[in-house]
């Protein structure tokens, strides 16, 4: 076998002549023919053939010699091979024919020639992936035109229901998914996984955007997570798919199984352009999802400033409480927030509500964090008097050293003395006494995150 891959013709014939096996595999299952087919040693393929080696036999992996020559591109090997009888449609372990390994490989001559020979172009892999789909994920353009010519399926599904246009677009082949979509590909009229959209929204493909736009995709289709493709390019801040995508849109605020809509997902990514521009095709600035949080909310949790100012500044309900009667101001003084607290006061937040519970307060939950800083903030405004010290900054940063250790203490004393376990998904905000109030934000989103809590 050895030499049969480094081409020593005059040495396999010797080895012949003296009764060596023509067909026996290493541990692999590799023989000699299959090792002359992958390095292109046609005098010593061609030997071996005459000689009557096992063109069929296959490696452990279930790959002939016919596959290995079309993985490798030796064309004139694969023409040795096909004028025998094999079967030119037989698959590895994997279900990869020897059609699907010249796509992959780009040799569009073997590729061509295998097709000419009756090889089937819509055969597909165990996970029901065609030559087809499988050049419009790698690109390969011209593999792929070559296929669509010999009239490969344009719309054959794969395992999760993704088509050869969904996988062009979720990859930027811009040149492949227009020529589908001229060859008529079909587009999605239901969506269980991700539609053609959601799959160019992870970058910046306008192009193919509105190449499925002009050719009437439906941009209101939603997946069973009730995910829109609006949904998916504002929160990866994609500002011109949104664009593009808006004018289109029946219903802006239009929610997912969890109730965010687009701008609430913009929002929580801190997009402000994003948010803005939503706002200016009047998306719902005050709507809350399923457990209560409005935009305004989410971006204060998640420390946007620029998002909160801008969502301020486009007059949201600064007081609005979600299902534990939190607001706004109670979420930024649990995260120790004090630019976006300063920012919520300034905008007349409500000092002085109080959670479900009757007793949570923003002033409250500043204790118990140790942020002294936003507790002289609340003490201001409840004096009518909203200012910003010099050294707020450096003080701020103390503050949220020290509410680390303290949620550390805290977290620790609570699991030694509670009989019950904490439910880490609980998402309960309010409880009657203190520990129960920390024990609630530790669980949850609602403290610093980056405090080192053991």
């Amino acid at each position: 076998m050895i030499v049969s891959q480094g081409g020593c013709l005059d040495v396999v014939e010797t080895l012949i002549q003296h009764g060596a096996d023509i067909d026996l595999g290493d541990r692999k299952g590799t023989t000699a023919l299959m090792l002359a087919a992958k390095c292109g040693q046609y005098d010593t393929a061609e030997y071996l053939v005459s000689k009557g080696a096992d063109i069929s036999k296959c490696d452990n992996k279930g790959l002939n010699s016919l596959m290995a020559a079309c993985q490798n591109g030796h064309l004139e090997i694969v023409h040795l091979i096909a004028k025998t009888k094999m079967d030119i449609n037989s698959s590895d372990n994997d279900g990869f024919t020897a059609l699907r390994f010249a796509c992959d490989g780009g040799h569009n001559d073997i590729a061509d020639f295998l097709i000419q020979n009756k090889a089937e172009v819509d055969k597909a892999d165990h996970r029901c992936w065609t030559p087809l789909k499988s050049s419009c994920f790698n690109g390969t353009f011209a593999t792929f035109k070559l296929l669509l010519e010999n009239n490969a399926d344009v719309n054959k599904q794969d395992k999760d229901g993704w088509t050869p246009l969904m996988s062009a677009c979720q990859h930027g082949h811009d040149n492949i998914a227009e020529l589908l979509l001229n060859w008529k590909a079909g587009l999605p009229k239901e969506c269980e996984t991700e539609s053609s959209f959601d799959s160019t929204t992870s970058k910046k493909y306008e192009e193919i955007v509105t190449c499925l736009i002009q050719n009437s995709a439906d941009v209101n289709l939603v997946d069973t997570d009730g995910w829109t493709c609006l949904m998916s390019a504002c929160q990866s801040g994609h500002i011109d798919i949104v664009n593009l995508l808006i004018s289109n849109i029946i219903d802006i605020d239009k929610a997912n199984s969890k109730g965010k809509t687009a701008f609430s997902i913009a929002c929580s990514m801190g997009h402000t352009r994003v948010a803005e521009l939503l706002l200016n095709r009047d998306a719902d600035i005050n709507k809350a999802d399923s457990d209560g949080w409005t935009p305004l909310k989410i971006a204060c949790r998640a420390g946007h400033k620029d998002t909160v100012k801008t969502l301020l500044r486009n007059r949201a309900n600064v007081n609005i409480e979600d299902k534990d009667g939190w607001t706004p101001l109670m979420s930024a003084c649990a995260h120790g927030n004090r630019e976006i607290v300063q920012c919520l006061l300034e905008n007349k937040a409500d000092v002085e509500y109080t959670a479900h519970d009757g007793s949570t307060t923003p002033m409250i939950i500043a204790k118990a964090m140790g942020q002294r800083c936003i507790e002289k903030l609340l003490r201001k405004s409840l004096e009518g008097s909203i200012g910003d010290d010099e050294d707020d900054n450096q003080e701020n940063d103390k503050d949220n050293e020290e509410s680390g250790k303290r949620l550390g203490q805290i977290k620790l004393t609570i699991r030694k003395s509670s009989s019950n376990d904490i439910d880490e998904d609980d998402d309960d905000e309010s409880n009657n006494l203190l520990s129960g109030l920390l024990a609630s934000m530790l669980e949850n989103d609602d403290f610093n995150p980056g405090c080192p809590v053991s």
